[in-house]
């Protein structure tokens, strides 16, 4: 897995800055990208593929569980040309991290922009799970495509979170354990794109 460095250390004094509830809690960032920066991120020229669910079926097959989730995506590079982008995000996450979570991090995660088509969905799942996954702590998705270009597409955090503004260029970051969803898209299509920070075990 590729990842890009990030501070590890929290600033002194950090424990009088965290609000109540912040293990639970979301942040939304308002306009992160611009909607020309949004574009441009959208149509980065790399290969765009299925995401994949997979569970494992016996020592040797695996299947690829389409009705789990429905979700095309591609990588972004840290290319040179791309710096800006992971510049731009890594600031604003070190600045979260700080005021509300306090949480040991270490690197980022490459970014995928992830395309949801007509009917594209995710079920309800958590970011943190085995393998490199298991180091997950926050995870962020950031909104590219115009709220009036599609219908449907809701992420949805659970069990009782407010509905989430998906307002283009904003952003929402939460700890990767809460469960969430992305409810089917019925018109048009939504495109987003997803990160994780990393750090080690929490204590």
């Amino acid at each position: 897995m590729s990842q890009a460095a990030f501070a590890a250390d929290p600033p002194s004094g950090l424990s009088h800055q965290l609000e109540p509830g912040y293990m639970t809690s979301f942040i939304q960032l308002i306009e992160l990208f611009t909607p020309s920066e949004c574009e441009q991120i959208i149509y980065l020229n790399q290969p765009v593929s299925q995401a994949q669910v997979v569970a494992n079926k016996s020592e040797n097959e695996d299947e690829l569980h389409l009705t789990m989730r429905n979700t095309k995506l591609k990588n972004v590079p840290r290319l040179t040309s791309n710096r800006w982008i992971y510049e731009r995000v890594i600031a604003q996450v070190r600045e979260v991290n700080a005021r509300y979570y306090g949480f040991l991090l270490q690197q980022l995660t490459d970014f995928q922009v992830l395309e949801y088509e007509n009917t594209g969905f995710y079920d309800t799942h958590l970011d943190i799970g085995t393998g490199d996954a298991s180091r997950r702590k926050l995870s962020l998705v950031m909104f590219l495509t115009p709220r009036d270009e599609y219908d449907g597409g809701e992420l949805i955090l659970k069990p009782n979170f407010p509905l989430l503004s998906q307002t283009q260029g904003s952003a929402v970051i939460f700890p990767s354990y809460i469960p969430h969803q992305i409810k089917p898209v019925t018109r048009g299509v939504r495109h987003t794109m997803v990160t994780w920070v990393i750090g080690p075990c929490f204590k």
